[in-house]
C-alpha cells in the first residue's frame, strides 16, 4: 500500500506561519496548553510531514522503516469524517461533543461545519481534550484553525498528559455553570500519533459532573419551595397592592430562550415596558449560543421574584419551577399545550393565562374566568423607536410589494407534514388527509370556513369511512384545519400580488426561509430578514407590506411593522362578515357590562330589547353553553375591542379579494403622503392599545383584582 500513494514532503518551516497563527490563537483560549504545543514543536525533527495526491496527511517517522514508519498508517485518513453521520433536520439541537484527541483533524472538521448554526444562531460546543501537545503541534502544522481554535465554541484544555487534561475539563466545568456537559464522546480512531494515548474513564468524569449538576439545581429547587411555602394567594394581594400603592417595585422574572428568536425578542420588550412601568424584571435564558443552560433556578433562588412571566408555556410543563409564586403564561403561539387537561389541573389561583391560551381557555375548556386575561396582541414599541436604517441598508432590502413570514411551504406540504402525527392511526390519517383535501380545494375556490363548518367537514369524512373520533382527536383534526387554510390563505393572496407586480412592472419580494423552493413564487424569493433590525429595514424601506393572516387583522408582526414604521396592506378573511360579528361582540360586550349581564339566562330574561336583538344574530354559536352559568364571552369581548374601534381608518387599507387588492395597490404604490398619513393615524393607538407598556398594566390590574 505505501508504494501505490504517492506523497511529497512539507518542510515544517513552510508551514511556519500557519503554525504561528494557530498557537497564537490557542494562546487567548487556553495559555497552558500553548506553551506545551510550542515547545513539543521544537522536538519534530525525527518526523517529516507529508501530503497526499488526494489531500491526505501523513506523518513519517524517519527512526523506523517500513510501513510501520507512517504514524496511523498510509490509510485515507480524511474517510474518519465518514464516522460523523449528522442530520440537522431530525436533530437540530445536538449535544455538546467531546473530543479525546483530534488526530488529522478531519473527523473534527467535519463535526464543526456540519453543526454550525444547526438551530437558528445555535451550534453546539465542542471540548478538545489534549494529552498529547506533540500530536496537536503537527496537527497545527497541517490546518489554519485560528478562526475554529478562537470561536467561543471550541473549548481547549491541552496538557502533557492525557490524565492532566480530564482534570483540567473537570475543573472548569464546576467552574462554568454556564457551559453545558457534553453528553456525545467522540475517541481519536488513531492511538499512535505519535505517543501512546491512555484510556481516559472519560464517561465516569461526564456521569460525575452531571450528577453534580443535578444536586445543584436540587439544592436550588428546594431553596426556592422553602422561601415561598408560606406565601399564598393572600399574601400576594397584599403585596402586589403594596406594590401599587407604595411604589415599592414588583420583582418580575421573565424565562424565555434565545432559540425561540421572536418569543425572545418579546421578552426583551416586555422587560423594557416593566422597567419603565418602575419595576424590576430579569430575564433568564441561556448566555450564549453554544449552550443549553437556562439559569431560571438560579436566579429563581437569588432574585426571589414576585410574579413569573413566560410566553406560550404552562408552569405544570416545568416541575421544577415553584407553585407559590404568582405566574403568567403569555400565550402568543396557539400552542397545543393549552389545551390538555394537564393545563385546566394547572389553574390554581396563583397561575394565569394571557392571550390566545385565554380565550380558548375560557370559551371551550371552562376555564374559570379569574384566571384568564383576555388582551389583544402587541408591538414592539420600545425596539423600534429608537432604531434607524441606513441608506445602504434601505437599498438592500428595498421593494415595491413585500412580504415577511417562513410559511413558505405549499399547503399541500403542510398537509403531509402534518400527517405524520396520524401515521399510527390508519383511520385517523385517512379522515384528515381526505378532510385537508376537501378544504384546500375549498380555500382555493373562496369557501368561507370557520369552526363549525371545519366540524362538518370532519363529521361527514368520519361518518362516510365509519371512523370513530375522540373529542381530543376532532379538536387536533380542526385546528390543523385551521392552519391549512391560513396557509392557502396566504398563497392565494401572494398570487394576487405577483400578477399585480408583474403586470406594472413592480418588485415583489418575499423574506423568509424556503421561499426559493416554491412552486410558483420562487422567482420572488428574497432571503431570510430576522427579528429585529433586518425586519424594520424590510418594513421601511418597501412601500406596500403585506399582512396576510386568516385568523384576523390583529397581530404581532403587524403591529411590530407599524411600530417600525412600515406601511400595511391588510388581508381581511370574510371582512363584511367579520366586521360585522366583531361589531356584535363588542356591542353586546358593552352592553351586558352595563346592564349587569353574566348569564345567558340573565340576557334572554333582563336584557334590554338592543341587547337581545345584537345577541339573536349570534346566539346559535353558542347554543351549547349552560345559560344559568356565567358566559366567558361576555367577559372576552369586553376586554377585546374590534380593530377599527381602536385603529381610526383602518378599513382604508384592507382588502378581502384581488379586486381590491390592485386597487388599494394602485392607490398607494406612489403616494408617499397618504401612506405617512395612515401611519401617524395609526401611532397614538398603537402606543395606547398595542405596546407591550399597555399589555403590562393589563396583567398587573388583573392579577391584583383576582389574587384572593
Amino acid at each position: 500500500m505505501t508504494e501505490r500513494i504517492t506523497t511529497h514532503l512539507i518542510p515544517w518551516p513552510s508551514r511556519r506561519r500557519r503554525f504561528a497563527a494557530n498557537v497564537q490563537a490557542l494562546a487567548q483560549r487556553d495559555p497552558i496548553g500553548a506553551e506545551l504545543v510550542q515547545t513539543a514543536a521544537t522536538n519534530l525533527d525525527h518526523f517529516e510531514l507529508h501530503s497526499g495526491t488526494d489531500g491526505n496527511y501523513f506523518i513519517r517517522d524517519k527512526r523506523t522503516t517500513g510501513p510501520a514508519a507512517w504514524l496511523g498508517g498510509m490509510m485515507n485518513h480524511k474517510a474518519t469524517e465518514n464516522i460523523w453521520q449528522f442530520d440537522r433536520a431530525k436533530t437540530p439541537t445536538p449535544p455538546h461533543i467531546l473530543f479525546d484527541g483530534l488526530g488529522y483533524g478531519w473527523l473534527f472538521l467535519k463535526v464543526l461545519a456540519t453543526t454550525e448554526r444547526s438551530f437558528l444562531n445555535y451550534s453546539c460546543a465542542l471540548y478538545v481534550l489534549e494529552g498529547d501537545p506533540t500530536a496537536l503541534a503537527m496537527l497545527f502544522y497541517m490546518h489554519d484553525l485560528q478562526n475554529t481554535i478562537s470561536h467561543p465554541r471550541t473549548r481547549w484544555f491541552v496538557r502533557s498528559s492525557g490524565s492532566e487534561a480530564l482534570q483540567a475539563f473537570r475543573e472548569a466545568m464546576q467552574t462554568r455553570r454556564d457551559w453545558t456537559i457534553p453528553e456525545q464522546l467522540v475517541r481519536c480512531p488513531l492511538r499512535s500519533l505519535p505517543l501512546s494515548h491512555e484510556q481516559l474513564p472519560i464517561e465516569q468524569a461526564i456521569q460525575y459532573l452531571l450528577a453534580e449538576r443535578a444536586r445543584q439545581r436540587g439544592v436550588w429547587i428546594s431553596q426556592a419551595a422553602a422561601y415561598y411555602a408560606d406565601k399564598d394567594a393572600t399574601y400576594w394581594s397584599r403585596r402586589f397592592h403594596d406594590a401599587a400603592e407604595s411604589g415599592a417595585k414588583l420583582r418580575v422574572l421573565g424565562i424565555t430562550s434565545r432559540y425561540t428568536t421572536v418569543l425572545r425578542y418579546s421578552m426583551e420588550e416586555m422587560k423594557s415596558a416593566v422597567d419603565a412601568a418602575g419595576c424590576d424584571m430579569r430575564i433568564a435564558i441561556e448566555p450564549d449560543d453554544h449552550s443549553s443552560e437556562n439559569p431560571f433556578m438560579e436566579q429563581i433562588e437569588d432574585f426571589k421574584p414576585d410574579l413569573i412571566l413566560i410566553i406560550s408555556r404552562m408552569r405544570y410543563e416545568n416541575p421544577w419551577l415553584p407553585r407559590n409564586v404568582p405566574f403568567v403564561c403569555w400565550d402568543q403561539d396557539n400552542l397545543p399545550c393549552m389545551r390538555t387537561p394537564q393545563a385546566t389541573a394547572s389553574l390554581d389561583a396563583l397561575t394565569f393565562v394571557a392571550g390566545h391560551g385565554a380565550v380558548y381557555g375560557a370559551l371551550q375548556l371552562q376555564w374559570p374566568l379569574r384566571n384568564c386575561i383576555f388582551c389583544h396582541p402587541t408591538g414592539m414599541t420600545h425596539r423600534y423607536r429608537t432604531m434607524r436604517a441606513s441608506a445602504e441598508d434601505l437599498a438592500t432590502f428595498a421593494g415595491d410589494i413585500s412580504y415577511l413570514s417562513h410559511a413558505s411551504g405549499t399547503p399541500e406540504t403542510l398537509r403531509d407534514n402534518m400527517a405524520e402525527q396520524w401515521l399510527h392511526d390508519k383511520g385517523a390519517i385517512h379522515v384528515f388527509r381526505t378532510a385537508c383535501d376537501e378544504v384546500i380545494a375549498g380555500a382555493r375556490d373562496g369557501t368561507k370556513y370557520d369552526p363549525a363548518t371545519f366540524l362538518d367537514v370532519i363529521h361527514r369524512v368520519a361518518t362516510a369511512t365509519g371512523k370513530q373520533l375522540s373529542d381530543p382527536l376532532q379538536n387536533q383534526i380542526l385546528v390543523n384545519l385551521t392552519l391549512l387554510t391560513d396557509r392557502v390563505f396566504r398563497h392565494e393572496t401572494l398570487k394576487w400580488a405577483a400578477r399585480w407586480c408583474e403586470s406594472r412592472g413592480k418588485r415583489l419580494r418575499l423574506w423568509g426561509n424556503g421561499w426559493e423552493q416554491h412552486e410558483s413564487l420562487s422567482k420572488y424569493a428574497a432571503g431570510a430578514a430576522m427579528p429585529g433590525g433586518q425586519a424594520q429595514q424590510v418594513f421601511m424601506a418597501t412601500k406596500l407590506n403585506l399582512q396576510i393572516i386568516e385568523t384576523g387583522i390583529l397581530h404581532s408582526r403587524l403591529l411590530d411593522g407599524w411600530a417600525a414604521g412600515g406601511f400595511f396592506l391588510i388581508r381581511q378573511n370574510n371582512r363584511e362578515d367579520e366586521e360585522q360579528a366583531n361589531a356584535t361582540m363588542w356591542q353586546i360586550g358593552q352592553l351586558s357590562l352595563k346592564e349587569s349581564i353574566e348569564t345567558i339566562a340573565q340576557l334572554e330574561q333582563h336584557g334590554s330589547d338592543d341587547l337581545k336583538q345584537a345577541w339573536k344574530n349570534i346566539a346559535k354559536e353558542f347554543c351549547n353553553f349552560d345559560k344559568n352559568a356565567t358566559f366567558p364571552g361576555f367577559h372576552i369581548w369586553r376586554g377585546k375591542p374590534p380593530a377599527n374601534v381602536l385603529i381610526p381608518n383602518v378599513e382604508q387599507v384592507l382588502f378581502t379579494n384581488e379586486t381590491q387588492f390592485c386597487q388599494l395597490a394602485d392607490r398607494y404604490i406612489n403616494s408617499e403622503n397618504a401612506r405617512q398619513e395612515m401611519l401617524q393615524q395609526i401611532g397614538g393607538s398603537l402606543q395606547k392599545h398595542f405596546s407591550y407598556d399597555a399589555r403590562w398594566q393589563d396583567f398587573l390590574s388583573h392579577i391584583r383584582d383576582n389574587l384572593k
